[in-house]
């Protein structure tokens, strides 16, 4: 149904440990962005390192597109002692052992845009993912992304936000 409805890549929040289901994938032409979490009770994560056993395991793997650190991380300096220098560190860190064993790009899912503090820290990421949720219009993040950076971007997740801000369909505004 996914190659039927047009779709080429898939990305996924942890990875994929079944090798059939990324044959599958391949067989159907549907390349993968394989993501890590940091901290994930030690299976393929950040914070034990061993998010490199799988990536050797499966680094020849020819539906792996790249390689995807974290989602929206930026959004929690809790989750790294209060200071997001932490995970922006890890983050570069895992991305450069990565570069270490694997030829494929590193990337994460940024929320929204990346300020400088995160790009000045992060530079073994190849490819900029975010996540826009600006309503239905994340137009405005091309301009703004091109204005701070030359590297390649994607929109990880893009959409309206969960927040209603208009009275339809029997909800009110804020339902």
């Amino acid at each position: 149904l996914m190659k039927e409805a047009g779709i080429n890549t898939i990305r996924v929040y942890e990875p994929i440990t079944e090798e059939w289901v990324l044959d599958e994938l391949d067989e159907s032409g549907i390349k993968v962005i394989i993501g890590f979490g940091y901290n994930q009770g030690g299976v393929y994560d950040i914070l034990s390192g061993t998010f490199l056993d799988y990536v050797n395991e499966f680094k020849d793997h020819e539906s792996i597109l790249m390689w995807e650190l974290g989602n929206e991380y930026n959004y929690h300096p809790e989750w790294f002692d209060g200071d997001l220098k932490n995970w922006y560190k890890a983050m570069n860190d895992a991305a450069g052992l990565i570069h270490q064993n694997d030829t494929r790009p590193v990337t994460t899912a940024h929320g929204d845009l990346p300020d400088s503090l995160a790009l000045a820290m992060s530079p073994n990421i190849d490819v900029w993912g975010m996540n826009v949720y600006r309503w239905d219009d994340p137009e405005t993040i091309y301009e703004e992304w091109a204005a701070v950076s030359t590297k390649p971007m994607y929109l990880a997740e893009a959409g309206g936000d969960s927040y209603m801000t208009i009275t339809k369909d029997g909800y009110e505004e804020g339902d």
